[in-house]
């Protein structure tokens, strides 16, 4: 017999059903597609949902870090232009986002330029010189990293402590997020992998106390 969806009342034809697996078995709600997808976004919208949402995704990340990073390699490929269409519009829109970028950019220029770029660069990295930047990322070098192989498939700037858990609205933590002390040079294969996941001691070690995010502890909610 027919089954109609509990919202609507209209009867779910066959393209419209949605089925969930539910304790071992599989079941059809009692929704039909549109509907449940309306219900979706909605929860997606509340604050609820998409603090859940976000907790859920991060802890997906963490226990599978190879298949997040290759499902992101997989989307970049299937959509190349899709990243690049969305900060252009964020671009636009978003003020802090710009700015952001920016900085990062203004990073990723003093890293590649050395003595070739202004002080007023990486004044806000927490040094006084671009040679004394470039310095302190050759202190936290790995075995195998040189500034032939620095960028995309070699190494990145890496945030030890992510970007996500300072608030980029305020001067002062933003300060301390893009302080160099925060910053060292990681692979860009264990970059992807890691994603925004919290560091371990053994780098949390890196960063003075006074350069972490207020009123954050280790171990806390993301």
């Amino acid at each position: 017999m027919p089954k109609s969806c509990n919202v609507c009342a209209k009867v779910i034809p066959k393209e419209e059903q949605v089925w969930r697996k539910d304790h071992g078995k599989i079941r059809m709600l009692g929704k039909c597609l549109p509907c449940e997808r309306a219900r979706a976004r909605a929860y997606a919208a509340s604050a609820h949902g998409a603090a859940n949402l976000r907790r859920n995704a991060h802890t997906y990340r963490q226990r599978h870090p190879e298949k997040t990073a290759s499902d992101n390699q997989k989307f970049k490929h299937k959509n190349p232009g899709y990243f690049a269409d969305r900060d252009r519009h964020r671009r636009k829109t978003d003020p802090l986002f710009k700015l952001l970028r920016n900085m990062g950019n203004a990073m990723r220029h003093v890293a590649r330029n050395a003595g070739k770029c202004s002080r007023s660069d990486v004044r806000f990295l927490g040094f006084s010189s671009p040679n004394e930047f470039k310095k302190h990322l050759e202190s936290r070098f790995e075995s195998g990293m040189h500034w032939h192989n620095y960028g995309r498939g070699g190494w990145v700037i890496d945030h030890i402590i992510p970007q996500k858990f300072y608030d980029q609205r305020d001067h002062v933590e933003r300060s301390k997020c893009w302080n160099a002390m925060n910053l060292r040079p990681c692979w860009d294969s264990e970059n992807s992998r890691k994603s925004a996941a919290e560091p371990h001691d053994s780098l949390l070690r890196l960063v003075p106390q006074e350069v972490w995010p207020a009123r954050w502890e280790p171990g806390g909610e993301p």
